[in-house]
């Protein structure tokens, strides 16, 4: 619980780093046990379910949360293509 910079704001901010600054008054300098425990539990469960690789170590077809199966290749070339031709006639159109 340390001051390690100094961000100003507004046009004409700076941002300074601090060096061996002194610790907010009242603050504890070092983490209790229990603070450490609970922060790791924490950080399992909002990884929980990610992992490298990116396949699914159950097999058969990915799914969505919704339980529907992600679009084909061709369905996706579809949708950029027809949202391409939109951003185009907007901005032939005018932004509309």
């Amino acid at each position: 619980f340390v001051r390690v910079a100094e961000v100003g704001l507004g046009q004409h901010s700076s941002c300074i780093v601090l060096d061996n600054t002194p610790p907010f008054p009242g603050m504890p300098t070092e983490e209790e046990d229990w603070v450490h425990e609970e922060r790791m539990k924490l950080k399992l469960r909002r990884n929980y379910g990610k992992k490298r690789g990116g396949r699914s170590s159950r097999g058969g077809k990915r799914r969505h949360k919704s339980g529907q199966v992600p679009d084909t290749p061709e369905v996706i070339a579809q949708k950029r293509a027809e949202r391409k031709a939109k951003r185009e006639r907007n901005v032939e159109g005018g932004g509309t």
